[in-house]
């Protein structure tokens, strides 16, 4: 029995909250996806487990393609909807966060088959938008939208079953089986279902099938990236709501009241004013809420080490590469650094210093460059356009903090991304922890917008404190500031969404700041080429756009001995 079958039954049984719940089979063979998952918990929760899988595997059976079983997924999505949104205060969350992934996966894949095309204009009718497929598509999603008008399992089953009946019919070839799909009504939902089933052919045909077997090359039209924030997560607008939903997702805050309102005293006026910050180092509260999202993570970490096993040979070279080139700075017997002094040999074109500016540093001393004289912050967006590249943000960041902890630098990892006014900021490590703690960032799961103005007068704030004399500070971004509240009260320049030329602008000011303030920051371009653009006119000569793993280690090791040296 797999790891990941657990956590689905896991999963499973606290969203049902119904323990008994009979799993005849490994879930992984219909291949539900999270969201499915939370979807399917509803339909098991009516003490029908039985029925359900049976009815499932008949679907399976009527296809080799599993084509029916991919419509009976939408289908329950519309009939979960309604009963879930009102038990569950984070469905919504879930639901948003499913179609944004839907959505990037429909700007490569193509749609060749009527379950894709079926599933693309289910996922465009989410987002209010017509689906450029044909009119009989378009139909039959608005058909599988309408299931959840049904109250019963019984129902919903046989209206299913109608559904594929009305629309679908078997190869004409089989004449002793023309007579119409076979069903799976109340009186044949039986044991024996099974074996008047399983000689049934494979070869079924959409009705009005000349029509949709043309080659649909309906999405020629480039689709820009249109991302979806989380908005109105739960029914409760009060403030303790919504910093109970925001902790849902970024985790446990670890600020306590008088650390937040300072925190949020120094960054959150201008262009984000009422803005909430939650930092968290991971751990989540104990609720069924929260639950869900430690499976996301959960299930983001397989995805991600899966990723740095399958490319582990070309990332432990960059590891060694940036170790060692960095290790040489730090030998005792290269050339000392010369430092400014009130003491050792005197600096003649300086004495005029001491005389006139009472500035006593007028002398130099030899001094070895000390690893703790540096410390080092890694932080990663982690908003939901980054999702089709987690794992390769993640790995890559992994292998830097892996190089950087044998060196024994002071290293601090984080992620960041926004929900609604919240900014929230996890820690995976932090400067005195042991690089073990490296492993938490193979966590990393995209999710929510990215306010990028607001993280970096957050970082101002943090690094303040930090009592290292050299400060680096590396950002691995998409370069897309993207973050648009539902609100309010707020007057109109604060009004405009954060986006485009206003947010880069905004986030270009306080980068800025940074640098004014004697950070050294290094931003790593993660995103496609055609926002270059947008990361020269905020971030100037201050990025690398880094392709292959070849490439990332010399262009680290060569910024850090830039600043050192």
């Amino acid at each position: 029995m797999t790891q990941t079958f657990e956590r689905q039954k896991n999963l499973i049984w606290a969203a049902a909250r119904n323990y008994d719940i009979f799993f005849p089979e490994d879930l992984s063979s219909y291949e539900l996806k999270y969201f499915e998952l939370v979807n399917f918990s509803y339909l098991l929760s009516q003490d029908k487990d039985e029925l359900i899988f049976d009815y499932m595997n008949y679907l399976k059976d009527l296809d080799k393609n599993a084509s029916f079983l991919d419509l009976f997924k939408l289908a329950v999505i519309s009939y979960a909807k309604n009963p879930m949104e009102k038990s569950l205060p984070s469905y919504k969350f879930h639901e948003k966060e499913h179609y944004e992934k839907e959505k990037i996966f429909f700007k490569k894949a193509k749609r060749n088959d009527l379950a894709l095309e079926l599933r693309y204009s289910f996922m465009m009718r989410y987002f209010n938008q017509v689906p450029k497929t044909i009119v009989k598509v378009r139909k039959l999603a608005d058909q599988l939208r309408a299931f959840n008008k049904y109250s019963s399992i019984d129902d919903f089953l046989d209206a299913f079953d109608d559904f594929i009946k009305e629309n679908f019919h078997f190869n004409q070839s089989l004449k002793d089986k023309e007579k119409g799909m076979p069903s799976f009504k109340k009186s044949a939902r039986k044991k024996t279902k099974k074996k008047q089933t399983a000689d049934i052919d494979d070869d079924y045909e959409f009705i009005g099938s000349a029509e949709f077997t043309k080659k649909l090359d309906v999405d020629k039209i480039e689709r820009k990236d249109e991302r979806v924030i989380f908005a109105a997560l739960t029914s409760d607008e009060s403030p303790e709501g919504k910093h109970l939903i925001a902790q849902n997702l970024f985790g446990k805050n670890i600020l306590s009241a008088k650390e937040k309102t300072k925190l949020e005293e120094e960054i959150s006026y201008g262009n984000h004013e009422k803005s909430k910050i939650i930092i968290s180092t991971g751990h989540y509260l104990d609720n069924l809420e929260a639950s869900f999202r430690q499976s996301q993570l959960q299930e983001s970490l397989d995805d991600n080490l899966y990723f740095l096993r399958r490319y582990q040979h070309q990332l432990k070279r960059a590891e060694k590469q940036i170790e060692l080139e960095l290790k040489a700075l730090f030998k005792k017997d290269l050339d000392p650094i010369l430092t400014s002094s009130k003491s050792g040999q005197l600096i003649s074109s300086k004495v005029y210093r001491g005389l006139y500016l009472n500035d006593d540093h007028i002398f130099q001393k030899k001094k070895h460059l000390e690893t703790n004289q540096v410390s080092i912050d890694i932080l990663i967006d982690g908003s939901a356009s980054q999702l089709n590249r987690k794992s390769r943000i993640a790995s890559w960041t992994y292998t830097i903090s892996q190089a950087l902890s044998n060196l024994n630098l002071p290293l601090r990892i984080m992620t960041f991304s926004n929900l609604e006014h919240y900014l929230g900021l996890t820690i995976y490590r932090d400067y005195m922890e042991n690089s073990s703690k490296n492993k938490d960032i193979l966590n990393y799961t995209p999710a929510g917008s990215n306010r990028d103005g607001l993280v970096f007068r957050l970082m101002m704030q943090l690094l303040k404190t930090n009592s290292y004399p050299k400060k680096i500070f590396i950002y691995l971004t998409d370069g897309k500031p993207f973050d648009v509240r539902p609100e309010v009260n707020l007057n109109k320049s604060q009004e405009r969404k954060y986006k485009d030329d206003f947010a880069e602008k905004d986030t270009a000011i306080e980068f800025r700041k940074l640098e004014a303030a004697g950070i050294h920051p290094l931003v790593i371009f993660t995103g496609e080429e055609e926002d270059l653009a947008s990361m020269r006119k905020i971030y100037g000569s201050h990025f690398a756009y880094i392709k292959d793993y070849a490439r990332f280690a010399p262009i680290l090791t060569q910024y850090i001995k830039q600043v050192l040296i």
